[in-house]
């Protein structure tokens, strides 16, 4: 550790408060003179408008306040002169989203799945072939067989 920093405890409480009294709020809850003071200082710009606090703001805050109410008036005025969408042109809209995106995954599974769609073709391909080959193949030993039968026969009439 450096000469420059020192090791030391320090609090940045109240000078003179004491443990468990409350500075700025009665026994009821309700805020002293000094609190309902400390409560307007601390005040966030945006809380609501108070009939009274007019007389406390400077001339500039309250213009930027008007102008600001101002401001959001126009606003919630442009909001509620648009034109709404009829309950079918939603319907419609719904309908054309859902359809194009059925469409987009039917692309993409046909252009993902079409070497396995082809091999598939190709698979069922062979087997009518190995089945006709396996039939025909069946008959030719049929007809062998029925040809040794007759010669069979033949011969042990002879």
């Amino acid at each position: 550790m450096t000469a420059e920093y020192e090791k030391y405890l320090a609090h940045y409480g109240v000078k003179g408060m004491k443990w468990g009294f409350r500075r700025y709020q009665n026994e009821d809850g309700s805020l002293t003179e000094e609190g309902k003071a400390r409560r307007l200082s601390l005040k966030p710009e945006s809380d609501t408008w108070k009939k009274n606090e007019a007389k406390r703001l400077s001339d500039d805050e309250l213009r930027r306040r008007n102008n600001r109410m101002a401001a959001e008036a126009q606003y919630r005025q442009n909001i509620e002169n648009r034109h709404p969408i009829s309950k079918e042109t939603k319907s419609a809209l719904k309908k054309i989203f859902i359809y194009s995106a059925i469409g987009v995954a039917a692309a993409t599974m046909a252009v993902k799945y079409k070497g396995m769609i082809s091999k598939g073709e190709d698979r069922i391909k062979q087997q009518k072939e190995a089945r006709k080959m396996m039939h025909d193949m069946a008959a030719k030993n049929a007809r062998q067989r029925a040809r040794r039968a007759y010669e069979n026969s033949i011969n042990s009439i002879w």
